[in-house]
């Protein structure tokens, strides 16, 4: 293997100091190799014991039956990867997308402290340090068998599977230890495994959103979306609105530990579920009963989120071939010129400057990020520190202004639970538009029932409130049977007609049809605008 080179740009080399300077902002999208997101590494359950994750099938094929294989085997020195080692390999790929391609061994990571601070850990703890020490090792002594599975891409247009056992990760360095070159690491280097290597190269990924991501609460919710975003996107490439999976190759594939009777299995997914149904990633999930009376046929019908996702994606493949990653990051104190060049003037620096002054910082610190960052960027860290401020949160506790510095010069990544301004206009507004929705349908219930009521049921109550007047008038004395039959023939002489039925409820004509078989068939058609009202387009 050749020597080590510093990974350089056009603007130099990257120093350890400055490989600490680089950006930590959350991407847009994650890139993730496709094998490693479909089939189980990392184990979800909390204080796990786990040896093994096997997933064994038999494929009928019209050659006949073909034994597949995923089998990820911990060594007995070490504890099988679990949620932590997760996030650390999440923090790899992040490092991964930025680097320029092709990605060579070994790829140069950084700092342990540069690593946390990725991860979204404090970068100065000594546990953090020695859990991201022993996290690495884990992952390298943990080895995969794969027959039939693992699919390598080998060139633009062809794949193929392979039979072999092989790591993530072949092996860490760590800094002061011996290079391959046989200098000492002045840094934090990683052998990624040789098949996992090519397929990154050759772009065989699968994109995520990673801000959305980030917000997702819980290890099964987060690997639900991972899972589901690869089947989604083959159901939308076959013009079906849904995907189904069983009960028990959901818990395989997670992996989880399969539950029974029904209502426990619900309760296992049900915060996942929900979670992912409110975010519009799917509209709903039904448990569909098949043979076996401890599985279940999940029907997972695809959301708006998904399938806004399954447009993006499209058009950048389109355009790029792939997802393209970020740019590699400039350190802070070469990106000076580059940012301002022909994109802020010194007003603007001013007025920028001046909202760092208002929130605690020093006039002449205001003026140097002014100058060294887009007004964009700046805007995005000064709303989520005034989150941060108005949630009274414990990270702003002791300096505030310190943290704002920081988390502009740092660039960080966005805390959990933020959601910015713009994002929650954007929900406020989805829950209006669900709001009028209701409303619609609920004036489409009672135009149902003009249709479907027969003329004594419709003027029923009026007639209710009438004997109760009478009996009022009249010492409490009941109406006779004559007198209800004229009143209520009366009442029904003065029904209104379909139409001006139809402009009390909805203040306009609406529907043609004046039969309940027609007004079904109506509503069933292609759908057009309505409007209810209160003078809005619901659909």
């Amino acid at each position: 293997m050749g020597a080590v080179e510093q990974k350089t740009t056009e603007l130099g080399p990257f120093t350890e100091k400055e490989q600490l300077e680089l950006e930590l902002g959350i991407p847009k999208i994650l890139r993730t190799e496709f094998n490693f997101l479909k089939f189980p590494f990392f184990d979800l359950a909390k204080d796990s014991q786990r040896e093994k994750i096997k997933i064994e099938e038999w494929i009928e094929t019209g050659e006949g039956k073909f034994h597949i294989l995923w089998l990820v085997t911990r060594s007995i020195e070490g504890r099988f990867p679990g949620d932590f080692e997760k996030r650390l390999h999440r923090a790899i790929e992040q490092v991964i997308n930025v680097s320029p391609k092709p990605i060579t061994n070994p790829l140069r990571l950084g700092s342990i402290r540069y690593i946390a601070s990725i991860m979204g850990i404090h970068p100065d703890s000594g546990k953090n340090y020695e859990d991201i020490q022993r996290a690495f090792k884990n992952i390298v002594k943990t080895s995969i068998e794969a027959k039939g599975t693992f699919q390598l891409k080998e060139n633009s247009k062809t794949k193929r599977t392979i039979d072999d056992t092989f790591h993530l990760y072949d092996r860490v360095i760590f800094r002061g230890e011996e290079l391959p070159n046989g200098k000492n690491a002045e840094a934090v280097f990683l052998m990624l495994g040789s098949w996992y290597l090519q397929n990154i190269n050759r772009n065989y990924v699968v994109p995520l959103d990673w801000r959305f991501y980030n917000q997702l609460t819980g290890n099964i919710t987060t690997r639900m979306y991972e899972y589901l975003s690869i089947y989604f996107y083959t159901a939308l490439e076959r013009n079906q609105n849904y995907h189904e999976a069983r009960y028990s190759q959901i818990c395989n594939y997670f992996p989880l530990t399969r539950q029974y009777p029904g209502w426990k299995a619900r309760k296992q997914l049900k915060h996942a579920h929900e979670s992912l149904t409110s975010f519009g990633y799917f509209t709903k999930v039904e448990w569909l009963e098949i043979t076996d009376p401890a599985d279940w046929l999940l029907r997972y019908w695809i959301g708006p989120k998904a399938q806004d996702e399954y447009k993006h994606n499209k058009k950048e493949i389109r355009r790029h071939g792939v997802i393209s990653g970020r740019p590699v990051p400039i350190p802070r104190r070469r990106r000076h010129k580059r940012r301002n060049e022909g994109s802020q003037n010194a007003a603007d620096n001013h007025e920028i400057a001046k909202e760092f002054v208002s929130r605690g910082l020093t006039p002449k610190v205001a003026e140097q990020l002014a100058e060294s960052h887009p007004g964009a960027f700046i805007a995005h860290k000064l709303e989520v520190f005034d989150w941060l401020v108005e949630t009274k949160s414990h990270l702003i506790k002791y300096n505030p202004a310190g943290f704002l510095r920081t988390s502009v010069e740092g660039e960080y990544t966005d805390p959990p639970g933020f959601i910015s301004k713009e994002e929650r206009q954007h929900r406020v507004i989805k829950a209006e538009e669900f709001k009028k929705q209701q409303e619609w349908w609920e004036l489409v219930e009672q135009y149902r029932f003009e249709l479907q009521a027969k003329p004594e049921q419709k003027v029923y109550g009026e007639l209710i409130l009438w004997v109760r007047d009478y009996k009022k008038q009249n010492n409490n004395r009941h109406p006779t049977s004559q007198e209800k039959k004229v009143k209520r023939e009366k009442l029904i002489k003065g029904l209104p007609s379909l139409e001006e039925r139809q402009k009390q409820i909805f203040g306009e004509v609406v529907f043609k049809a004046k039969t309940p078989e027609a007004f079904e068939e109506e509503l069933k058609g292609p759908r057009k605008k309505r409007i209810t009202k209160v003078g809005e387009n619901v659909y």
